[in-house]
């Protein structure tokens, strides 16, 4: 003990020490409790986030599937009222081509009666006209399809398939018939379009309760794994939705619910799917419930999936007309934890920079206090020694505040300085920009017509055709000549011709107001309009009108063959970009088209457009498959003198 207290420590070290201890245990002890309290928070912001999705998907089916029940019960109501005879199939048939064309696509709704026959009336984004699908006597084993005109009627006979069932053996009219009420069929594989599908069902009996037939409305289940595939909560969650004995019902990660085995679909169970994720969450929950159906709440998992927690949250979903599914919402933990390890490794980098930081200091502010002590026991030693004369001048604090003040000073000037070195900065990057913007639009402009020139045609050909090629729409251009232009500069001069040009690009930019549309010169008196989202029947309006205008501008020209005033020929031509062909193409059957006006007389129009009847035959065939058909294109011409179309 008395050699503990004999021992002398430096003051300096006195000092650093506790500064040090201090510093280093408060960012320590901050940075593990910050570690902890996050790993909390961030299971309880996954629960929060796995309960607000959930209840999007549900509200989204409460609409979704409501709407098909409505449907049907809206036509048994019709029954029940005496407005449709069930057993009259014309009379089924108006019916449902009324309400087909009174909904919104997709829509899809039939009638199957106790003979074997079935007529589904189906209106489909992808096709203009209503498409209906029969199944009649004396042959109930053959499909056929049909396109509608607008008054209901049959137009034209799409195909005929041979089906290898009778309606009434099919589990959806099985259904029905056992549940005798309005309910939902169950999940069946549409063999002919790969996908799920399932029926809402209300079957009709007669007064002495025979069976006459149900009316159904079918939901293609892909329509709800697309909602789910739209839901970003989280980084890498996924949500899924299955039936009670485990089969999948939709994915958010568009995985097919299904298998081919044998060349034949089958259901997939959850557990056997291909995404980790599900078949682990789908595992866990067949070891927790022998029974889903008894999972009567929401309940919360938590599973490890190579070393990665997963949080999970399980809600059952039904509705009144016999539907129990279970909807599951996925969040692994590493997509929040990801950010908190980096704050973990952050906050020991930030102790081992405040220790390095606590000890410089420390030797530091125990210079600044020693050093002064020091001084005075200089001083004091002096005068033990009989050195009267020395005194203890303590001027370091003074000449340290004095230091601080000029600091201060040298800091504000320097501020000072530096703000307005910003803000010269600043003016000199404006005018920059403005110059750069300048700069552009001259490049972009024809100098004399003050319109866009060649080069920004260019460029935005190339810019639009790509969106038309991604969005299959429509793209229209026109290139338009003045007759006799040579003639007329020869007449008048150039000077009178440049007013001409002028005139003639300013009247034609205003015809096409469309911000989306780019009115450009071409090339000397040649003009060129780009026509966005345009068929060929917009561009021959545009046409026309630009040709009337420079008809009535009446500018002289005494010179031309067929004219006293200036006028234009014009080439239009129509397309919808694919990968068969290219700008360059376009350009040149456009520049063929009003070669044609030329030759024909000039001072008309001449306008193509590229003909897919083959193309459109070849889609027909496909959308029995995939439910896509393209529009109809024909090739046409316009007589210059009474403006009737020519089919060409």
């Amino acid at each position: 003990m008395k050699t503990s207290l004999n021992k002398k420590l430096p003051l300096k070290l006195v000092l650093i020490i506790p500064f040090i201890v201090q510093i280093v245990g408060t960012v320590t002890l901050v940075g593990y409790l910050s570690y902890r309290t996050g790993r909390s928070a961030v299971e309880n912001l996954a629960n929060q986030l796995m309960t607000q999705t959930s209840n999007r998907v549900r509200d989204h089916l409460n609409h979704y599937l409501q709407i098909k029940q409505e449907t049907i019960a809206v036509n048994y109501k019709a029954f029940q009222e005496g407005h449709v005879d069930v057993t009259n199939l014309n009379e089924v048939r108006s019916h449902l081509w009324q309400q087909a064309t009174l909904a919104s696509p997709p829509f899809v709704t039939g009638f199957a009666n106790s003979k074997g026959e079935n007529v589904i009336y189906m209106s489909l984004p992808e096709e203009d006209n209503i498409i209906v699908r029969e199944i009649t006597l004396p042959d109930i084993f053959t499909s056929k399809f049909y396109r509608l005109d607008n008054r209901g009627q049959k137009e034209q006979l799409l195909s005929v398939k041979t089906i290898s069932l009778d309606i009434r053996t099919t589990d959806w009219y099985l259904q029905a018939r056992e549940k005798k009420k309005q309910t939902w069929s169950p999940i069946f594989i549409d063999q002919t379009v790969p996908t799920l599908v399932i029926n809402s069902l209300y079957p009709i009996y007669d007064q002495s309760n025979n069976l006459l037939g149900v009316f159904h409305s079918g939901v293609r289940l892909r329509s709800i794994g697309s909602f789910l595939s739209q839901l970003k909560f989280s980084p890498s969650g996924q949500t899924f939705i299955m039936e009670l004995n485990g089969n999948l019902v939709a994915t958010s990660t568009q995985d097919a619910p299904y298998r081919n085995q044998s060349n034949y679909l089958t259901p997939l169970n959850a557990k056997n799917s291909d995404n980790p994720i599900i078949s682990a969450i789908a595992s866990q929950l067949e070891q927790e419930y022998s029974n889903l159906s008894s999972i009567s709440e929401r309940i919360n998992l938590r599973v490890d999936v190579k070393n990665n927690i997963l949080f999970a949250q399980v809600e059952p979903y039904k509705d009144k007309y016999g539907l129990h599914w279970l909807l599951v919402t996925i969040i692994p933990r590493s997509d929040f934890m990801k950010e908190i390890d980096e704050n973990r490794k952050i906050t020991w980098l930030l102790c081992i920079g405040a220790f390095i930081l606590s000890i410089v200091v420390g030797i530091a502010i125990a210079h600044y206090i020693s050093q002064p002590i020091e001084r005075l026991n200089q001083a004091s030693s002096d005068i033990a020694s009989g050195k009267m004369t020395s005194t203890a001048i303590m001027t370091q604090i003074t000449e340290l505040q004095n230091l601080a003040n000029s600091f201060n000073f040298m800091a504000n000037q320097l501020e000072n300085a530096f703000e307005t070195l910003e803000n010269k900065v600043k003016e000199r990057t404006e005018e920059l920009t403005i110059a750069n913007e300048k700069l552009e639009l001259i490049a972009n402009l024809d100098g004399l017509t003050q319109i866009a020139n060649r080069r920004r045609f260019d460029e935005y050909l190339k810019s639009e055709w790509q969106r038309h090629l991604r969005e299959k729409q429509p793209l229209t251009l026109i290139l338009t000549d003045i007759d006799y232009f040579k003639r007329y500069n020869d007449h008048f001069g150039h000077q009178q011709g440049d007013e001409c040009l002028k005139k003639v690009a300013q009247t034609i930019a205003s015809i096409s107001h469309r911000s989306s549309d780019l009115t450009t010169r071409y090339g000397g008196e040649e003009f060129a309009v780009i026509l966005v989202n345009t068929n060929i029947q917009g561009g021959i309006t545009i046409a026309e009108q630009m040709r009337d205008a420079i008809a009535s501008l009446k500018i002289n020209h005494p010179r031309s063959e067929i004219a006293d005033h200036v006028t234009l020929s014009l080439g239009v031509f129509t397309v919808i970009p694919n990968h068969n062909n290219t700008i360059e193409d376009f350009i040149k059957t456009t520049d063929q088209a009003l070669y044609l006006a030329k030759s024909k007389g000039r001072n008309c129009i001449h306008f193509i457009q590229s003909d897919s009847n083959q193309e459109k035959k070849d889609k027909l065939s496909d959308y029995l498959l995939t439910s896509e058909i393209d529009d109809h294109e024909d090739l046409f011409d316009r007589d210059k003198d009474t403006g009737n179309e020519i089919n060409l």
